[in-house]
Parts: C-alpha cells; sequence; structure tokens
C-alpha cells in the first residue's frame, strides 16, 4: 500500500477568495452558511475523486477567509499568508489582525483621560495626526485598555511585504506619492490614511513612513525594542520594507515613534464530524 499524502494545500494569500459572482450557486450557499458547513468540508478534503478534493479544499477556505475577514474588530484588518489545509482546520499560518491606520493624537487622549495619566509631549498637535511622544510601556497599556497588543516586528515586516511578496507595500516599484517619507517633502506627520496610494492588499495604511512604530520585539538582552517602518524623516527609495529598523529603550520617547495595534485570530472549532455511535442490540444509530 502507497503511503497516505498529507492533506496539506499552499494557496497564495490574497488569492483564495475568488470573486462571489463566479461561484456556483450550491457553493454560494454553502459559503453563506459559514462555519457549520466546514466540518463536512474538511472530511472530504482527501476524497478519491480530485474534484471532490479540490471542491472541499476551496469551499473551506472561502468560509475561514470570509469568517475571519467578517468578524474583524473595529478599525482592522486580516493580514495572512500561506494558507494550510489539513482534516483539523484551515491554518493561517501567520494569520493576525492589524490596525488600519496609526493610533492618533485624540484617540491616545481619550484613553489618558479614561486612565488619569498626565498630559504630556504626546498632546501637542492637530489631534487627527498619529501620536508621538509615547513609550513602548505607553503604547502596550493603551493597547491593553483596547483589548488588543502591539505588533511584533515579523508581523509589521509581513503586513508590509504581503508575506515577502513585494518589497513595499503597495508593490514592486517605489513611488514617493505611496508614503510619507523625505522624498515627498511634506516636512511632518499627516493624518494616518493621508497615503491611499500606498495602501497595502489587506487594506492596511502607512506602513511605511509618516512615524515609525513600536513593536514587542526585544533585541538580544539589551531590553531594547525594535522600531521599525521608517517616519516623514527617512529616506526610503531602493529599502525594503520594514525599512529603518532601530532599536529603542521601554520607556524612551521619540517625536517620529508612534504605534498601531494588533490581535491575534480566534482559535475556530473545525474538528471533522463523528460517526454515531452504533447500537448493538437495535440495529440503529444513537441519537
Amino acid at each position: 500500500m502507497s503511503a497516505a499524502r498529507p492533506a496539506v494545500l499552499i494557496i497564495l494569500p490574497f488569492l483564495a477568495i475568488a470573486a462571489r459572482s463566479e461561484d456556483p450557486p450550491a457553493d454560494a450557499e454553502i459559503i453563506r452558511r459559514g462555519l457549520p458547513e466546514l466540518p463536512a468540508l474538511l472530511a472530504r478534503i482527501d476524497d478519491s475523486d480530485a474534484h471532490t478534493r479540490m471542491r472541499a479544499r476551496r469551499l473551506a477556505t472561502r468560509i475561514v477567509l470570509d469568517h475571519h475577514t467578517r468578524n474583524a474588530p473595529e478599525g482592522m484588518r486580516l493580514v495572512y499568508g500561506p494558507t494550510r489545509i489539513t482534516s483539523r482546520g484551515v491554518h493561517l499560518d501567520g494569520g493576525f489582525y492589524l490596525s488600519a491606520r496609526e493610533v492618533t493624537r485624540a484617540e491616545f487622549a481619550a484613553f489618558a483621560k479614561a486612565t488619569k495619566r498626565a498630559r504630556d509631549r504626546w498632546a501637542e498637535g492637530e489631534p487627527d495626526l498619529p501620536v508621538t511622544w509615547v513609550t513602548q510601556v505607553d503604547a502596550a497599556a493603551y493597547a491593553k485598555w483596547k483589548g488588543a497588543r502591539l505588533p511584533t516586528l515579523e508581523e509589521l515586516s509581513n503586513a508590509a511585504t504581503s508575506f515577502g511578496r513585494f518589497p513595499y507595500p503597495w508593490g514592486l516599484r517605489f513611488d514617493a506619492r505611496c508614503l510619507n517619507s523625505r522624498e515627498g517633502g511634506r516636512g511632518g506627520e499627516v493624518p494616518p490614511g493621508s497615503c491611499k496610494r500606498g495602501r497595502s492588499p489587506a487594506g492596511i495604511d502607512d506602513l511605511l513612513g509618516n512615524v515609525s512604530e513600536w513593536t514587542t520585539t526585544l533585541t538580544g538582552s539589551s531590553g531594547r525594542f525594535r522600531v521599525v517602518g521608517g517616519s516623514n524623516r527617512d529616506r526610503a527609495e531602493g529599502r525594503r520594507a520594514p525599512f529603518a529598523v532601530t532599536r529603542m529603550a521601554a520607556t524612551a520617547r521619540s517625536a517620529q515613534v508612534g504605534f498601531r495595534l494588533a490581535r491575534s485570530l480566534p482559535r475556530l472549532p473545525t474538528e471533522p464530524p463523528r460517526a454515531p455511535a452504533s447500537d448493538p442490540d437495535s440495529g440503529k444509530s444513537r441519537r
């Protein structure tokens, strides 16, 4: 007997969800019903019929991606890379939620008021600009207050490059109109989301430029955290994202450093259905 093939399928990110208009009516109805259909689909991903096998994998992936996209926390977007499918579930390896925009001064001011924090240099400037002059400690406290966390260096890197597919969040070629860097000559921060040309395929703004961003990634035993993305004072052309990776102590502050939020994906109930236990006396299945 030949060894069983592992039930694994790799799907390129951002290509797994096909246009809804192309779904046959029966497939569209399965997708509409969502997660309750997942166990039955996963039970068929190793079917002997190739068409059944591929259809089950495609629909299972669509259902999981649609579910995570629809249930993204407010202001966040789903970021995912290679997708693995096994009989246990659809696995978005490295997948997570990331804020579409950087945290603003107005948003941080609401946190400071609610937690009775004293106003500081972070309050200087227009309220719709990204907040700066905040420590990593305060940024993490804000994230916890919002039920979220700060992203890791790896997460910001994957979001900025679509998991290594592009050198820039928007694609292959540098364009100074896509970000707020020194090349653009704007001379300071702009409201998050101002550079819409630079929006990533996942729908995230300012992954490069505007302000650098805190992460939770430590540098060896130095006790310093990685700060990535580059600010409006940095040159970006020719530098693969995330450019301008620096190190700062958790209590340090900078006029060029802000942050955004992240959340981990929730676990989904994806075990295949179990066969009903057989009743040897009646010859019927127990309900």
